[in-house]
């Protein structure tokens, strides 16, 4: 991975979608606290917004109220919201695991299946998206063909794995943004996405490249 690359890849990441829309409305909240019910109502909508459809609006309050009690609980055990992955220790990393599979496994709705009700929990693509809102300079999103096609499984284990993999990524970035004389942390402004976080500009190259299956070196040759 190349910052040419990147740059490439985040360049179709913005047309190929409308995804920012909703993301700038979060950001506008800055630091998203889920002890507050407006923030977490936000939160919900911006997760809507970005694909997720186990969040159902007919069951909006148990969604509130389980999301914020899962907040009370781990809180506490997440990042400082400045804290960036690439320059993260193993025990920030290790605290990961756990915090993961618990939002994961949090019921934030029902479905009904041969006249029963079915818990829906937030799942591991929920969860990635909710600790990324929560600390956008430490966690990233995934999604399930970046999952299979990296070879990770739904749990906390491998999410751990997926942030170690993309702060390796960055650690590589960081050697070409040093031979190019500015720091990485300039990078988001310097391929035009200056509302991205570093964790953000990989995960769009890891949608344009895996999700949707474009080459950037490729695209770059034909342009050519």
């Amino acid at each position: 991975m190349t910052i040419i690359e990147i740059k490439i890849a985040c360049y179709l990441y913005e047309r190929f979608t409308d995804y920012d829309k909703e993301y700038k409305k979060l950001r506008a909240v800055n630091q998203i606290n889920l002890n507050q019910r407006d923030h977490t109502i936000i939160l919900i909508h911006w997760l809507r917004g970005w694909g997720c459809r186990q969040f159902k609006t007919e069951n909006n309050e148990m969604s509130i109220k389980n999301i914020m009690e899962w907040y009370s609980l781990d809180s506490s055990n997440l990042p400082v919201f400045e804290l960036q992955l690439i320059h993260c220790n193993d025990d920030s990393l290790n605290k990961t695991s756990g915090i993961f599979n618990r939002l994961s496994n949090t019921k934030i709705s029902e479905r009904r299946r041969n006249n029963k009700n079915i818990d829906v929990t937030v799942g591991p693509v929920g969860a990635a998206k909710i600790l990324f809102a929560l600390c956008p300079n430490f966690y990233s999103p995934w999604d399930k063909p970046i999952c299979i096609k990296k070879g990770y499984q739904s749990n906390g284990i491998s999410y751990v794995k997926f942030l170690n993999d993309i702060k390796q990524s960055l650690k590589e970035l960081k050697a070409e943004c040093d031979q190019k004389g500015y720091n990485i942390e300039d990078l988001p402004k310097k391929i035009d996405r200056p509302n991205s976080t570093l964790t953000k500009i990989i995960d769009e190259y890891n949608w344009v490249t895996l999700t949707r299956q474009c080459n950037p070196l490729e695209i770059l040759r034909l342009s050519r």
